[in-house]
């Protein structure tokens, strides 16, 4: 009988163990949000383009006029404008080399698991999102 993993209420990523689930202010597991969304009982934000976590203003891209953007980083967007010119799936394979490398030490990364999480995490973005 197969085992219901549970998936991110934000992301949709699926919290298959326990190193991947969110935590509470009082260090408490968080069963709704991964650890990538929710962490010390606060939200994390996302850039809107390429995924990447925006936990501090050193990583935020900027609007024309030079003030901080919170939806985008450093990377992908300055001075109201995107530095890179992509289609969605072009992104997935540059977010995908990055991941690889930030965890190439790491035996428990599945480049697998990471391009599906990609593919299903993007659309969600603002940038990629349609709907929006």
């Amino acid at each position: 009988m197969n085992e219901k993993v549970n998936l991110c209420q934000k992301c949709q990523m699926p919290m298959d163990s326990v190193e991947v689930i969110g935590t509470n202010k009082n260090g408490s597991l968080n069963e709704e949000y991964c650890i990538y969304c929710f962490k010390n009982g606060e939200f994390i934000e996302f850039c809107q383009s390429c995924g990447m976590p925006l936990e501090s203003s050193e990583v935020l891209g900027t609007n024309k006029d030079d003030s901080l953007n919170e939806e985008y980083c450093i990377h992908c967007f300055k001075y109201g404008e995107y530095t890179l010119d992509a289609t969605m799936e072009e992104m997935i394979d540059i977010s995908l080399k990055h991941m690889k490398e930030i965890f190439k030490d790491d035996p428990n990364f599945d480049e697998k698991n990471a391009l599906e999480y990609m593919n299903a995490f993007f659309p969600q973005l603002k940038r990629w999102n349609r709907n929006i």
